[in-house]
C-alpha cells in the first residue's frame, strides 16, 4: 500500500472496494496499522499547516513528511500524541479547526510497547466537525459534542463514546457490531446511518434512524431494548424516565444541522430551547410553564444571533424573553 493510497482514503475519496482494500491491509499486521498512524499524523500535521480557503495538503504532505524521516531516519520510535482526523466543513475557519480540543492517551501494555491508543474530540461551541473513524464510518459532529474512540477496533465490538449530538453513518460489519455509549443509553448497529443527540447536561436523549436498524438499550433497565426502523424517533426524558416513539420523521430536516441550519418540525418550545441552549451555550429557564408545550416550526441559519431566532418565534408564540451570558429566561 503507497503513500497515495493511503492519502486517498484520509481525503474519502476512495471507492468502497478500495476501502475494503485498504481497511484489510491495515488489519494484516502491526506494521501495516504502525505506518499507517505515521502517515496519517503528517497529514494532520498537513490540515494545519494549510491554506482552508485552498487547500493543497499534498504538498504540505510531502514538505512535512521529508523534513521529519530525514530528522527521525535514525532514530527509535517513540510515544506520541496523534490528532484525530479532522475535515474542513463548509467555511469553518482554520482558527476553529486548530482549535479543536484533541488529545490521545496511550498506555503501555506489555515490553515490546504494544498499545491501544484513543482519540478525544471536542468541537467548539458554534462549530461542526466531520471526522473519519478507523473502520471507514463517517460522523459529524455538532456544536459542544465529545466523542471518544479507539485508534482502532479491537475485540468483537467497536464503541465509541458520545456526549453531545452526531450523525453517524456506519461501515457495514456484521462480525462486528457498532456501539454509541451516552450517559443513559446505548445505540447499536451493523451497519447504518442514524442520529444521536444526548448531551450528558440536558435531560433530553434523542436517537433517529434513517437507513438500516438499531437496537436501542436502557442502561438503567437492560430489559428495556427497543428496535427502531427508519424514519423512527425515539425521545427519552431523563427526568420523567418516559421514552416516546415517533414515526415518519422528516430525515431531510434532521440532517439540516450538518449543513448549517436549525430546522424544526412540530416540535415542543421547551425542546427547541433546549437545543438553542447547547448551540449558543446557555442554560434555559423557563418561568411560564404553560408556553412550554407551545408546537414549533421553523428554519434558521447557524450562528444567526439568538434574539433574531427567538423574535422570529415570538411572532407567532407569545412570550418574553432576557439572555444574559449564561442563560436563557422564559418569562
Amino acid at each position: 500500500m503507497d503513500d497515495i493510497q493511503i492519502l486517498k482514503y484520509l481525503k474519502g475519496e476512495t471507492t468502497p472496494q478500495e476501502k475494503k482494500m485498504f481497511l484489510d491491509w491495515i488489519d494484516e499486521s502491526d506494521e501495516n496499522m504502525a505506518y499507517y498512524r505515521n502517515i496519517r499524523e503528517l497529514w494532520d500535521m498537513s490540515l494545519l499547516t494549510g491554506d482552508y480557503t485552498n487547500i493543497n495538503n499534498e504538498e504540505a504532505f510531502i514538505k512535512i513528511k521529508s523534513e521529519i524521516f530525514d530528522k527521525q531516519e535514525n532514530e527509535k520510535p517513540r510515544r506520541r500524541s496523534i490528532p484525530g482526523i479532522l475535515i474542513n466543513i463548509g467555511k469553518i475557519a482554520a482558527v476553529a479547526i486548530i482549535a479543536i480540543l484533541v488529545s490521545q492517551y496511550f498506555y503501555q501494555i506489555n515490553e515490546n510497547k504494544n498499545y491501544v491508543g484513543y482519540n478525544n474530540i471536542e468541537v467548539p461551541i458554534g462549530d461542526r466537525v466531520k471526522i473519519l473513524l478507523p473502520d471507514g464510518s463517517t460522523v459529524w459532529l455538532n456544536s459542544g459534542t465529545r466523542i471518544s474512540y479507539p485508534e482502532k477496533f479491537t475485540g468483537d465490538q467497536r464503541i465509541v463514546t458520545l456526549n453531545g449530538e452526531a450523525q453517524f453513518e456506519v461501515t457495514k460489519n456484521e462480525k462486528k457490531p457498532f456501539v454509541v455509549e451516552t450517559s443513559h443509553h446505548s445505540v447499536k448497529v451493523l451497519g447504518t446511518v442514524f442520529n444521536v443527540y444526548a448531551y450528558n447536561n440536558s435531560d433530553l436523549f434523542e436517537a433517529t434512524l434513517l437507513e438500516g436498524s438499531i437496537w436501542l438499550e436502557n442502561k438503567d433497565n437492560k430489559q428495556e431494548i427497543i428496535k427502531m426502523r427508519p424514519g423512527q424517533q425515539a425521545i427519552f426524558d431523563k427526568a420523567t424516565h418516559k421514552m416516546i416513539i415517533h414515526d415518519d420523521i422528516k430525515s431531510d430536516n434532521l440532517a439540516l444541522w450538518i449543513s448549517g441550519y436549525f430546522s424544526f418540525d412540530k416540535i415542543k418550545f421547551s425542546e427547541m430551547l433546549e437545543r438553542l441552549g447547547q448551540y449558543y451555550n446557555k442554560k434555559i429557564e423557563i418561568r411560564n410553564s404553560q408556553i412550554s408545550d407551545y408546537e414549533c416550526t421553523g428554519k434558521f441559519k447557524s450562528g444567526e444571533p439568538l434574539e433574531h431566532i427567538l423574535n422570529v418565534v415570538n411572532v407567532s408564540k407569545p412570550f418574553k424573553y432576557k439572555i444574559t451570558e449564561k442563560h436563557i429566561i422564559i418569562y
